[in-house]
This record gives structure tokens, sequence and C-alpha cells, in this order.
């Protein structure tokens, strides 16, 4: 290797450290010492094949990016990362494909789609949790990347309207809603059981006790049988607890049965619900 080759790789150790926040003892290690990383950046020493490793697996990028002509490091650093990136997303772990591919310098139509995907998986987890500003902030991001992409995401962004509405107004979300706008699109699709949920369509056959007794209890509702509606509303909370929780159908359950009392002019219980729900409303806003 020629002097040069060594101060070429000598600036691309050093340039990365920097670029990843790290001092020379953290990037050193218990692999190397300080003066020997200090000689390799100022390029008066050449590094072994297993410093070269240590230093790529510390600084996220391919070895062979040290040893390459090319300053291609967006390259490198996916080819260092994309079966770590490949594990977490088949193991549905998108907060971590997040991480990873965030610690990138730049990203393409693979990695964009990864992070639409990614950034709609954990949006939609916050809202079903209710942290309603995080799910906005993911969601939206998620439109962003797949903007960013040419590879198909239609059946993606398709579903990020439903969770968005939550997330903006989860006391309206029919107001932040087209839902004849794409409706029939979501029928094959996981979360159309919860789009019917939202948009209250009785007919429909749900597989979810809490969704189903909710919409039992929606009817007695309409019919004034206040009554019956609290003893379906109340097991629906019972069954909310078992079924997945969903931040949405609890609070409108809180927000029924306090209805529900106060037509039964038990006040008591409407404010002990009424105090339930404005706990949660409350609990929202991160």
């Amino acid at each position: 290797m020629t002097d040069m080759d060594k101060r070429l790789l000598g600036i691309k150790v050093k340039e990365l450290r920097k670029k990843r926040g790290l001092t020379q003892s953290a990037l050193a290690g218990d692999v190397i010492t300080r003066n020997m990383l200090s000689s390799i950046e100022n390029g008066t020493a050449m590094p072994s094949i297993e410093t070269r490793s240590h230093l790529a697996d510390v600084l996220l990028v391919d070895a062979a990016y040290f040893l390459s002509a090319e300053e291609d490091l967006a390259f490198f650093e996916k080819k260092a990362c994309i079966d770590k990136i490949y594990r977490a997303y088949e193991a549905h772990n998108y907060a971590a494909c997040i991480k990873i591919i965030s610690s990138l310098t730049a990203t393409d139509n693979e990695l964009d789609y990864i992070l639409c995907e990614s950034y709609f998986e954990v949006g939609k987890e916050c809202v079903l949790s209710g942290s309603l500003l995080s799910a906005t902030k993911h969601l939206s991001t998620a439109l962003k990347h797949a903007a960013a992409t040419k590879i198909d995401t239609h059946h993606i962004e398709l579903k990020i309207p439903l969770y968005l509405a939550v997330a903006k107004n989860i006391q309206s979300p029919l107001l932040e809603l087209e839902p004849q706008k794409y409706s029939d699109q979501l029928v094959d699709t996981a979360d159309y059981e919860f789009f019917k949920y939202l948009t209250m369509d009785f007919d429909y056959q749900f597989s979810t006790p809490s969704y189903r007794l909710h919409m039992d209890a929606k009817k007695m509702i309409g019919e004034r049988n206040y009554t019956e509606a609290t003893k379906l509303l109340i097991s629906a909370v019972e069954f909310s607890k078992s079924d997945k929780y969903n931040a949405y159908a609890i609070f409108t359950l809180y927000s029924d049965l306090e209805l529900c009392y106060k037509q039964l002019y038990n006040f008591e219980r409407a404010y002990y619900y009424s105090n339930k729900r404005m706990t949660l409303l409350e609990g929202f806003k991160i």
C-alpha cells in the first residue's frame, strides 16, 4: 500500500469517526491503542485486517470502504448494515429498522420503502397505545418516505389516513377522514375491522369482542335503552383488557359510559367515567 493509500484510509477513518461523534479512545476501545489509532488517522500506519474489521464494526461501515478508491460512503454503510436491517424487518422490529437506517448517510429506494413501512407500523402502535403526538410524527414521516421511494407503497399509504385521523383528533376522527375515498380498497387489509369500528358500521360482523359489544351498545343508545347499553359497555371494557389494547376504543367506551350514566341520572358514575376519559385525554399528549 502506498503512502497516498495510507493517507486516504486515515482521512476516511478520521472523518467517519467525527461523523459518528466518537473520540479516539471510544473508537480504539480495547482492541488497539489510542496512539495506534492516531497514527492510522495521520496516515503513518497501516491497520491490520483485524483492526480494519474492528474500525468498520464501530463506525458502521463495510471494511472494504477503507481500501476503496471511491468515496461512496452510503454504499459501504448500507453494505455493512443491510443484513441487520433485514433481520430486524423480518422480526417486525420496526423501531430497530428506523434506528439503524437513520444512522446511515443516505437512503435509496429500498431503504426508503423499509422506512415507510417501519414508520407506519411504529406510528400505528403509537395510536393504539395512546401516544398521539408521536403517532402523528411517525405517520407523517412514513408519507415522506413513501414519496421518496419508487417502490409501490400504495398499500401502506392507504392505511395511514385511518390512523392519522385518530392521532390528530381522537374525539372526532371522522372529521379528519374521508371514508368513501378509500374504504373499498381497505377490504383485504388487516386494518379493515378497525376502519369499520371507527366508522361505526353496525352491520359489520366484528371478530373483536369489545368492538362487537360496543356496536351493540351504540344501537341501544340510539334506542334510548341506556340501562342495557351500560351493561354492554361495561362488558366491552372488560373484554378490551384481553383484546389488543386500543386507546381509541377505551376512550370512546368511557365517553359512552359517561353519556349513559348521565341519562340514567347516576351522576356519580358519570363523573367517574368523565375523570377516566379526561385522564386518558391528558395522557395522549405524548
